[in-house]
């Protein structure tokens, strides 16, 4: 799925394009139930740029450098990845706010 601006229901996997001149992005990101923890693999251009645990279905913002580039792309690929959950039986989804470039 690919997000806008203002996101919504990432799922287990979602792209964002910021602008390429971000030199860091605050990604606000939440489980979309309480009492629930997911693992979340962030990635920049397809290159692994970090992991998070999201906790519980309160706001958390993710603050994170971007790598630097060697291209002249006016866009960069923000992709989240859902990768583990504690909750059973149906997955939660991950909620993803405003993405910021800064």
């Amino acid at each position: 799925m690919v997000l806008t601006g203002w996101a919504g229901v990432a799922g287990s996997s979602s792209v964002v394009f910021v602008p390429s001149y971000a030199t860091v992005v605050e990604i606000p990101l939440r489980a979309s139930r309480a009492g629930t923890s997911l693992r979340v693999e962030v990635y920049f251009d397809g290159r692994p740029a970090d992991v998070v645990t999201v906790r519980d279905d309160v706001w958390h913002t993710l603050v994170l450098q971007v790598p630097r580039q060697g291209s002249a792309k006016r866009f960069r690929a923000l992709e989240l990845r859902v990768r583990e959950s504690s909750s059973s039986g149906e997955e939660p989804d991950l909620l993803v706010g405003k993405v910021r470039p800064r």
